[in-house]
Order: structure tokens, then sequence, then C-alpha cells
């Protein structure tokens, strides 16, 4: 893979990332609003919902990681952004609480698989003198996302309703799909080359194991 197709893919990854994090993080809120004023939850079932909304990803967030890293990660991003979305379109029109928190639960699993995924499909896409910058603005996004996403998600819950900010992340998780599937990765044992081709071995950070967080 050329230079240029390495360059192009880091744009692309990038793009993926902040459309994917900004997504997560409007539903994420959207939905503590939705348990609020559409169920009408408790304190304890807020704190419920909370805790499904982050701990089963937690849980199985190592595992997560082991999949990306030995299978395919791309196919694996987009499995995962198409799932977020499917779970994000049924909590839209659930009516039962159970069903709610269950589905709550299903999006925490499925949102934890896009920055491990995203962590490992840029050590294959990205040219590795490029990655330590690319890491960096990977980061500022996130960060980003965890700031600019919740006002929007409020604003836009506040202005209309619930529904309509988490259609948006539906919006969002579209977009993030179809810039990740035209990104073009190589095969693991080209990307983690070691010394005999006279490239080291990169490094990246660890996985990331709770996306929201």
């Amino acid at each position: 893979m050329s230079p240029d197709d390495k360059n192009r893919n880091a744009t692309l990854v990038l793009a993926g990332d902040g459309l994917s994090a900004f997504g997560g993080w409007i539903d994420f809120l959207a939905i503590l609003t939705l348990a609020t004023f559409q169920f009408q939850v408790s304190p304890y079932q807020m704190a419920l919902v909370s805790a499904l909304g982050l701990l089963p990803g937690i849980v199985l967030g190592p595992l997560i990681g082991r999949l990306c890293d030995r299978g395919e990660p791309k196919r694996l991003l987009l499995a995962s952004i198409n799932a977020r979305a499917g779970t994000t379109a049924a909590i839209l029109f659930c009516g039962d609480f159970v069903v709610f928190a269950a589905l709550v639960a299903l999006r925490s699993v499925f949102t934890t698989v896009a920055p491990t995924a995203i962590n490992v499909l840029a050590v294959r896409a990205v040219e590795p003198d490029g990655r330590p910058r690319f890491f960096a603005i990977l980061n500022v996004l996130n960060n980003s996302a965890k700031v600019l996403a919740p006002m929007i998600g409020t604003v836009a819950s506040s202005l209309t309703s619930e529904a309509v900010a988490l259609a948006a992340s539906l919006v969002f998780s579209g977009a993030a799909f179809v810039v990740f599937a035209f990104v073009r990765i190589e095969p693991k044992a080209h990307a983690q080359a070691g010394p005999a081709n006279g490239v080291a071995p990169a490094q990246r950070p660890p996985l990331s194991l709770v996306p929201l967080l």
C-alpha cells in the first residue's frame, strides 16, 4: 500500500472516529433523558440504566479487544456500527422499561467495539511514521466529542424531543459507516512486520475498554 493510500486512510479513520464518537455520546445522553421523561424512572432505576449503559462493555472489553486484534477489525467495526444504530432505532420505539434496559445493555457492548477496532485498524491502515500524530489527533477528537456532543444532544432534546436526538445519532452512525467502508487495510502480517524487512514493529496505545468515559 502506497504512502498516499495510507495518508488517505488516516484521514478517513479520523473522520469516521469523530462521527462515531459524536453519535455515541449524543444517543447516550438522549437515552438517559428518555428514561427520565418517558418511563419516569426512580433514582434507583436511573442508576441501573446508567450502569447498563457502561458495565456490559467494560466486562466484555478484554474479549472484544482480542477479537479485534486477531480478527478483521474493519468488518467488526462496520458490524458494530450497524448493530448500535439498530439498537438505537429499537430504543426509539420501545415502550417497556425492561426491554428498554436490555437494549441499553446491548448498546453498551456494541459501542465498546468501535474505539477498540479503530485502534487496531489504525495500525494496519496508517503509515508507521504518522501514527504518533494520528493518535494525538484521535485523542483530541474523542475528547472534543465528550464535551460537544452532550451539549448538542441536550439542546436538541430541549428544543425538540429525545427522539430527534436519537435520530440525529443514527445519522452520525450512518455517516461513520460510509466513511469506514472506504478504508483499505493491509493483512495483519504486513501491518506488524518486524525488523526483518527493515520496519520496526509499531506500538499502539492500549485498547480502550470504556469508550464513553
